[in-house]
């Protein structure tokens, strides 16, 4: 120390630092300015903010993932609720339309058989309302234009021909008894016995043709009889003798796949068979003109045709002749008329009385314009 200085003049030695003051404290006590908020004590602060925050995160989450699991549950339920709905809506639609499939079909066929003719090949006639199964293979033949004959064969069968096939089909407006003579009058050592087809009652013949018989001399003819829908049918098959077991098989068979057609409309033939009108058939829709043909045994030979529309109005009065008077005989003859101011409409054929002219044997056919 220097000699001039008095230790009593010297300035008092400063105070050592504060254990509870930080650096910064320290600094701001020397410079007198404000020292900022410690580190220290704002972590607690901020610790609880993230925790806050934290936990309003995993709120959000589960509220969503609720959410999603009662929009999947709502949707799952709902969804199936109205899959089973409309599931059961359609079966009860199909079940309503197969009903009502069943029903029209039951209308239509008798009886209702999906197995029928499934091997075989299906033949249908509409006009004479009958269908048969034949063998796979067989030929038909119509030999009118009604459908009243029909051949069937295992072979071709020509248009023109005495022959009309090992099984001929014959619709004509006879009875069942005066059919049966007929028949009867051109065999020999007949055999008669009782059949049913397709629900109705029949004759059966069995027996010889005759040695004079210029195509079929000692062949064995069969013949089943029976009647619906106002025209008897005849089936019949022609057998060489050494052959019959076979050919009786097949005529068997062929009346065991016979079917009527239900809702087959009464032929446009008169009661007293003197007039069988061919064409047009009922429901045919007619031209202009139009071919009016069949067989008729009337007065002179004269057949009277007349069109009428819906209301009545005569369209046309017209005559066709036939080929040989009194006699069941041809006739056709193209008619003209009025064009008609409705969709439907009739075709009246008849005959006069050779007595006092009025109208018989008449036969009314309805027809489409």
């Amino acid at each position: 120390m220097p000699e001039n200085q008095n230790p009593e003049n010297l300035p008092a030695a400063s105070e050592p630092p504060k254990d509870n003051l930080s650096t910064n404290e320290l600094k701001s006590e020397v410079s007198g300015e404000s020292a900022p908020p410690s580190k220290v004590e704002a972590a607690p602060e901020k610790s609880k903010a993230t925790k806050k925050t934290k936990l309003i995160i995993i709120s959000v989450i589960a509220l969503v993932l609720i959410a999603i699991l009662g929009a999947l549950a709502y949707f799952l339920f709902f969804a199936d609720k109205k899959e089973n709905k409309e599931e059961s809506a359609a079966k009860k639609a199909t079940e309503s339309a197969k009903q009502s499939s069943s029903s029209k079909d039951s209308k239509k066929t008798s009886p209702v058989d999906l197995t029928y003719c499934t091997n075989g090949k299906l033949y249908e006639n509409k006009k004479q309302g009958y269908k048969v199964c034949l063998i796979k293979g067989w030929y038909t033949q119509e030999f009118s234009v009604s459908a009243a004959t029909v051949g069937f064969d295992p072979n071709p069968i020509p248009e023109a021909s005495e022959y009309g096939g090992v099984i001929v089909v014959d619709v004509s407006a006879k009875s069942v008894p005066d059919t049966l003579t007929e028949t009867g009058n051109n065999i020999e050592n007949e055999v008669v016995s009782n059949i049913t087809v397709d629900g109705v009652s029949g004759k059966q013949l069995i027996g010889d043709i005759p040695a004079d018989n210029f195509y079929y001399a000692n062949y064995k003819e069969i013949a089943s009889i029976f009647s619906k829908f106002n025209r008897t049918y005849r089936v019949t098959t022609i057998s060489q003798p050494e052959k019959l077991t076979t050919s009786k098989q097949i005529h068997t068979d062929f009346l065991a796949s016979w079917r009527f057609i239900a809702g087959t409309p009464n032929p446009p033939w008169s009661t007293n068979g003197k007039i069988l009108v061919d064409t047009p058939w009922p429901g045919d829709k007619i031209g202009n003109p139009v071919t009016i043909s069949g067989q008729a045994s009337v007065f002179e030979g004269t057949v009277n045709i007349r069109i009428k529309d819906a209301n009545g109005t005569v369209l046309t009065n017209t005559t066709a002749q036939g080929e040989n008077g009194m006699e069941l005989s041809s006739f056709s003859k193209s008619v003209s008329y009025t064009a008609s101011s409705t969709t439907t409409g009739i075709v009246e054929v008849f005959s006069l009385s050779m007595v006092d002219g009025t109208e018989q044997d008449l036969v009314t056919i309805p027809v489409k314009f």
